[in-house]
C-alpha cells in the first residue's frame, strides 16, 4: 500500500497526487488518497 502524503497542506506546495494515482494504476500498486486530516488504518 502507498499513500502519498503533503500535497495541499502548504501553500506554495502546488502539487497534487494525480500523476501519482495515474502511476500505481499503470502498474497495479495498491494505494490511497487521503485527504487533509484523513486516516488509514492497517488491517494486518
Amino acid at each position: 500500500m502507498v499513500i502519498p502524503c503533503h500535497y495541499n497542506m502548504f501553500q506554495f506546495n502546488t502539487e497534487s497526487p494525480q500523476e501519482f494515482e495515474t502511476a500505481c494504476q499503470k502498474i497495479e500498486q495498491p494505494y490511497v488518497v487521503l485527504q487533509n486530516g484523513g486516516r488509514w488504518t492497517c488491517s494486518g
